[in-house]
């Protein structure tokens, strides 16, 4: 129908005024005027698959990537996915990460760095010791000038006391002596006390110097302790352009928008797309990732667990029916297990994962596969921590990513931690492996996103079949069944119950004739008043028996009507019981898109049929109907010869108007009997025609709900046929 090159341009239109074409001819009306009440119920339901495919193929046409082969990073919260993405980033040479570590470089230009950090806090350990020594150094020379002042005194006051003692012991020549000449310890003494005045003045000068010296050592440290603190203060600016800032802090939701990221690689352009985690708060995130999963051609499933993923409630979907609904158009799938290493010992075993969980994946793939299909790859074992932290060299000085990332660094080289991480093997899968024939993949997964598209709403109409209308109109039909086999019996029973009570009625009439001639005969009466009573107990008992006999008739016809009734309105409500179950059934069982509700009318007017069961009854005891002998009619068997001989004889002539009565009895009983019958041969299938209306009546709901499951199977088979011719 259509190829695949034709997708990027004219495919989905294509498609839409197809399926309008479709089901516009499948809607066209019924012939069958007994179907034009549930014709727009069958149209309101076409209408339906056509709005939810026209929904499915537009939000393809909006969404759909035609151009740049893309993968999806897809998966639960927290599980790692913008770590991967970022490592690869950085190991891919993505244009606005470079452009972001320019930033963060010429930023780390003014001493933003760990090495200018360290700098400056290794000149103001060397200025803190220097600090420290001058302060050592001017406490020593003050010391040393206390010392010596203090020991100035300390000789003074020995010149001055040994002066003292001379002066004292002196002979008169010897104090004249001294008067004209001083003491050799005087001269020592004013000596000492010009040194001694000196001191101070000496003690300034050297002090001054010291703390020149110390107080511009302080002002260094200060300045160096300034220009620290600014730079610490200044590290929020590298924030901004470090690596790893599009990962997760561990609070949910973190990345809310679908973020791409071009690459190119052997000159193949591919983008990734980091889509927000499937078990957050959807209501924020739902629309991203469903744009984000239709957009992509091939999808990584992204896991911290190395378990199959959790099934959810009733109500409550899991993780296994969302990667399903969500992945399900999917030609490539890919499982990514991210398993959590946080300490570089981890790394040193020979093989990354246990037999435990490489067990536990070997569970997952199986049940990927069986729910993917042939489109689910396999798993993929790495972790992204380490290997961002092998990646990552623009990371903001002391915080808490750069202490760890050295405590990685510092236990292995970077090429280490990426081989043994398992990102350098998964980084050779997706540039030699993932990231060719882009253009044929490219077509490949948008035609399946289109074929599953159709496949999901002819999915979604079959199961609406299955589940509704197919045992509904099997239910409808039985119940319909039982209620004409009901009915069969209930008119089979009133047509045996009336002429039993016609039988009754004419016994009756035949016993009461009897008995009253009998009586008459019994007094011994002449022929001629023997004729005479005969004639008039026919009459009387006939007058009996037509106004006895429509009563008797109309308890059977009544109770006809009522068992009638019963059974229309025990059909009723089951089938509205019916009704309202698979319409609950639909809504309990169908994860569909769009509303088919049940609404089909059961067609059934029966209060008017019931009411002219009445009317057709009545029609059969008009007594002027039924009412075919006369006394004329009757004739005297006894023979002028046996009259004679009965006029000498009494109890001969008796018998012989007994038999005469009862022959003549007989005939008139048989004659009723005869105008009965015929009347109700005549009255009875008026009465059957009625009932045959209540049979096709009975019919319609299921005849209907025959027809809306048609009408679905038709347009379901055609949109089949419509995917089916769909190539890539």
């Amino acid at each position: 129908m259509t190829a695949a090159e034709d997708l990027p341009g004219s495919l989905y239109l294509k498609l839409l005024s197809h399926i309008t074409t479709l089901l516009d001819t499948v809607a066209l009306g019924s012939d069958d005027p007994s179907l034009a009440s549930v014709q727009a119920e069958a149209q309101n339901k076409l209408q339906a698959i056509e709005q939810a495919l026209t929904k499915a193929i537009d939000e393809l046409r909006l969404n759909a990537e035609h151009k740049i082969f893309t993968l999806a990073f897809y998966g639960e919260t927290n599980a790692g996915k913008s770590t991967l993405i970022e490592t690869l980033r950085i190991l891919l040479k993505e244009a606005s990460k470079l452009e972001q570590r320019k930033h963060f470089e010429a930023l780390q230009q003014s001493g933003l760095t760990e090495e200018a950090l360290q700098a400056l806090e290794a000149e103001i350990d060397v200025l803190c010791n220097r600090l420290v020594q001058a302060d050592s150094e001017t406490a020593a020379v003050e010391a040393c000038h206390d010392q010596r002042q203090t020991e100035l005194r300390l000789e003074e006051d020995t010149l001055r006391a040994h002066i003292e003692v001379q002066k004292r012991s002196a002979s008169f020549f010897q104090r004249i002596l001294n008067l004209l000449r001083k003491l050799p310890e005087e001269i020592a003494l004013a000596e000492l006390q010009a040194s001694s005045d000196m001191l101070p003045m000496q003690r300034e000068v050297e002090l001054a110097k010291l703390r020149q010296q110390r107080d511009e050592v302080r002002a260094s440290l200060e300045a160096t302790r300034q220009r620290h603190q600014t730079a610490l203060n200044d590290l929020y600016q590298l924030a901004a352009f470090e690596d790893g800032n599009i990962i997760g802090d561990g609070r949910a939701d973190f990345t809310r928008k679908t973020q791409a990221y071009a690459f190119e690689v052997n000159g193949q352009a591919f983008q990734l797309l980091d889509v927000p985690g499937i078990e957050g708060d959807e209501s924020k995130v739902s629309e991203q990732i469903n744009k984000a999963v239709k957009r992509a051609h091939a999808v990584f499933y992204v896991t911290a667990k190395a378990a199959p993923p959790q099934t959810g409630d009733v109500g409550r979907p899991g993780t296994l029916e969302k990667i399903k609904a969500q992945l399900g158009a999917q030609t490539e799938v890919w499982t990514l297990y991210n398993k959590r290493i946080t300490n570089p010992i981890a790394l040193r075993k020979s093989a990354l994962i246990s037999a435990d969980e490489q067990a536990s994946l070997d569970d997952l793939d199986r049940i990927m596969s069986k729910e993917l299909g042939e489109h689910y790859q396999r798993s993929v074992t790495l972790c992204a921590l380490p290997a961002f932290y092998a990646a990552a060299s623009c990371l903001v000085p002391r915080s808490t990513t750069a202490i760890s990332r050295k405590k990685f660094i510092d236990a292995m080289a970077p090429d280490v931690l990426l081989e043994k991480s398992g990102v350098k093997q998964f980084y050779r899968h997706l540039t030699q492996d993932l990231v060719t024939d882009v253009k044929a993949k490219i077509s490949r997964s948008n035609m399946n996103k289109v074929q599953v598209a159709f496949s999901n709403v002819c999915t979604e109409v079959k199961t609406l079949q299955s589940v509704q209308f197919v045992p509904l109109a099997r239910k409808l039909d039985e119940e319909a069944e039982s209620a004409c086999r009901q009915l069969k019996l209930a008119f089979d029973s009133l047509n045996s119950q009336l002429r039993n009570a016609g039988e009754q009625a004419i016994g009756e009439f035949e016993d009461a004739v009897r008995n009253r001639i009998y009586k008459h005969i019994d007094t011994d009466i002449s022929n001629d008043d023997f004729k005479a009573a005969l004639d008039s107990a026919l009459k009387d008992e006939q007058s009996a028996l037509q106004s006895r006999l429509p009563g008797a008739l109309d308890k059977q016809v009544e109770r006809f009507q009522r068992d009638v009734g019963d059974i229309v309105k025990r059909f009723e409500d089951h089938a509205k019981d019916l009704l309202a179950g698979y319409a609950q059934v639909s809504k309990a069982r169908l994860a569909s898109n769009f509303d088919l509700s049940v609404n089909i009318d059961n067609g059934i007017n029966m209060i008017g049929l019931l009411g002219s069961l009445a009317g057709g009854a009545l029609m059969i005891w008009n007594p002027a109907g039924w009412v075919l002998m006369t006394i004329g009619a009757l004739t005297l068997l006894a023979s002028l010869t046996k009259a004679v001989w009965g006029f000498f004889d009494s109890d001969y002539k008796k018998g012989q108007q007994r038999k005469a009565a009862d022959e003549n009895l007989e005939r008139a009983c048989e004659a009723i009997r005869e105008g009965f019958r015929e009347t109700i041969k005549q009255a009875l299938p008026p009465l059957e025609h009625k009932i045959d209306q209540i049979h096709s009546a009975l019919k319609q709901p299921a005849l209907q709900a025959h027809y809306i499951n048609h009408k679905l199977d038709v347009a379901r088979l055609g949109l089949q046929k419509m995917a089916s011719e769909l190539k890539a």
